[in-house]
């Protein structure tokens, strides 16, 4: 009803733009998979090469998938989601303060001298600045592009860390560059030498894995081979522990100190679905404060795993910036209005607990109730959309609200 294209025509129409597009060819019972380049089709056939030969490999009568090797990224996301969503449930605490903030909000008195820090910001930002120090566990700094937010967030992350230099602090936001303007601005502010710090961004989805692991370690085992301790152990500790400490440091290479380096971070630069925050949910590994930039751009599913990792969460944005959810779709029922049942579709709104006032507080087009025919006890969906061009302001809407 949406005119869709079939399958057979989405998958065909995958190879007219990209034509050095590498693809997985998976057999689904052994799950044995091997890469493939595609190269060329000719009569409705597709000519893929690879470097072994897959007859020999693969047996024709068994059943495969194909996909592209992009998909892999998609498929970590999809398991990062999924644990994120599962490590959700367990938190009551986070569950409550999302869906009744003002109810769990509370101000903690912070006991250290801030005024070198009010000095360097505008009176707007003061006032701000002591709640975002005092305000938990959820805070909100909402505004337009280009008024000093990012500044703002630079400036209380040196207060913390001019206070306790082992506070432990994650910052994240939806895009690579964002959370490189974030790194960029904090280091011209704080001096994070004497730091251990975790910088997981502009690392391509595929490869993020062992791009951030081999970085880290590599670093820190550099430093670790400079050590005392490290002199110590070569010189006094047994054979056996001789041999596995030279390997480790002749490699660079060890997932226990890629752990300890994670537990021990004081700050980390992240995207919000990255494998680093993946592996500090997996390890229980907490922090006392998560900043999350840009998040009016980010989908609330995104901003799950940031949250879990941290006693106290910012939230940063300009709900102007909301992306526009599942737009495609709406501008295809847009496009064949007279075949979806609006009924229907408010029902279900309502049957999970959305409000009805919001529709009419946003003025929404509504089929008059003699049209619908409905009985007096049935009052409850008696708001029906009508125009669903504007469901996108419903997300505007709550935001202001909820200043």
């Amino acid at each position: 009803s949406l005119s869709f294209k079939s399958q057979k025509e989405l998958f065909y129409d995958q190879f007219g733009n990209d034509q050095n597009q590498d693809w997985y060819i998976e057999e689904v019972r052994a799950n044995k998979k091997q890469i493939m380049s595609y190269v060329s089709s000719s009569d409705g056939n597709l000519i893929f090469s690879s470097k072994i030969n897959l007859k020999n490999n693969f047996d024709s009568s068994d059943e495969y998938f194909l996909y592209p090797k992009n998909l892999n990224g998609t498929e970590k996301q999809l398991i990062r989601r999924n644990y994120a969503f599962n490590k959700l449930v367990d938190q009551q605490h986070l569950l409550d303060s999302l869906i009744d903030p003002s109810a769990c909000m509370q101000e903690m008195d912070y006991n250290y001298n801030i005024d070198n820090s009010l000095d360097s910001l505008d009176k707007s930002k003061q006032g701000i600045f002591k709640q975002l120090l005092k305000v938990h566990p959820n805070y909100i700094v909402q505004g337009p592009p280009g008024v000093g937010k990012t500044y703002l967030i630079s400036t209380l992350v040196k207060q913390i860390f001019d206070d306790e230099k082992d506070s432990k602090v994650i910052l994240s936001a939806q895009s690579h560059s964002t959370v490189q303007v974030l790194y960029d601005e904090i280091k011209k502010k704080l001096d994070i030498n004497e730091l251990i710090v975790i910088d997981a961004f502009n690392n391509e989805e595929n490869s993020e894995d062992d791009t951030t692991y081999n970085k880290l370690t590599s670093k820190y085992l550099d430093k670790f081979a400079k050590s005392n301790m490290c002199k110590k152990a070569l010189k006094d500790y047994n054979p056996e522990v001789k041999k596995e400490l030279n390997k480790i440091l002749k490699e660079k290479k060890s997932y226990q100190f890629y752990n300890t380096i994670l537990k021990s971070a004081n700050l980390i630069f992240t995207t919000t679905n990255s494998k680093t925050l993946e592996d500090l949910i997996r390890n229980n590994i907490t922090f006392d404060l998560s900043i999350m930039e840009e998040s009016a751009k980010a989908s609330g599913v995104e901003l799950i795993s940031p949250m879990l990792v941290s006693h106290k969460k910012i939230m940063i944005g300009d709900y102007l910036q909301l992306p526009a959810f599942g737009e495609s779709v709406i501008n295809n029922i847009l496009k064949n209005k007279d075949k979806f049942d609006y009924k229907l579709i408010t029902k279900e709104l309502l049957n999970i607990g959305f409000s009805k006032d919001i529709l009419t507080k946003l003025g929404l087009n509504i089929y008059p109730k003699a049209e619908l025919n409905l009985d007096d006890d049935q009052k409850a969906i008696d708001q029906i959309i009508s125009d669903l061009e504007r469901y996108f302001s419903i997300f505007r809407y709550l935001s202001k609200e909820s200043q």
